[in-house]
């Protein structure tokens, strides 16, 4: 939001905004679908959501299109898909050993596809959040939730949303990010030009400069 209101300062304005995870509720606050007090309470509590979990979690970045990656999962439902971030590159969650064994294994039958370990102890967008869902929501009874006044095109859904509230935030949290189709729905708006404030979140819109 910091970046967001520097741009602005240099006269540059988001036609529409979208965020990458945690990153839509920088999004959300640029685009005036939640105070920066409620963003700040949103965020502390998402990311406080772990220690409701008691499970050991674990995540990869993979090489592939996201459908070629699920007919490689298990069916034991250990490991699911996180993200689907762009044709060539889709992130799994779920069960720490599951996602070590699978790794493992995907090295060994594709050594020319790119996976890694992400550096985090969390299954974000899995399973395993469930056990910390009622926590979480009563957490969230405080914010005030507003309608955004810019588009805001959501990675939960692919589309535009303007629900902003508890239900919404849950989905963020639990349900892999969109982002591939987040951003083939800028384009279908007319986004010519992206600029990216941060690993997760982007300002976009025809008359915005890109920055990378």
């Amino acid at each position: 939001s910091g970046l967001a209101a520097l741009w602005e300062h240099f006269g540059i304005k988001p036609d529409m905004v979208l965020g990458h995870s945690i990153g839509e509720a920088a999004a959300s606050y640029v685009a005036g679908g939640i105070s920066l007090k409620g963003a700040a309470v949103f965020l502390n509590k998402r990311g406080a959501i772990r220690d409701q979990l008691h499970a050991k979690g674990a995540m990869a970045a993979i090489g592939m299109n996201h459908a070629d990656v699920e007919m490689l999962l298990p069916e034991h439902g250990k490991i699911g898909i996180a993200a689907i971030n762009g044709p060539g590159s889709t992130t799994i969650s779920g069960d720490y050993d599951a996602i070590q064994d699978f790794v493992e294994e995907f090295q060994m039958m594709n050594p020319d596809i790119f996976i890694r370990h992400l550096k985090v102890d969390t299954a974000w967008h899995s399973y395993q959040l469930d056990a910390g869902e009622d926590w979480f929501r009563r957490e969230m009874a405080s914010i005030d939730w507003l309608a955004p006044s810019l588009p805001f095109i959501s990675t939960v859904t692919g589309k535009l949303e303007s629900r902003f509230d508890t239900d919404y935030g849950w989905l963020n949290l639990r349900r892999p990010v969109m982002f591939q189709k987040g951003i083939e729905t800028a384009f279908g708006l007319g986004a010519t030009s992206f600029l990216e404030l941060g690993p997760h979140s982007t300002l976009a819109g025809p008359t915005t400069s890109t920055a990378l």
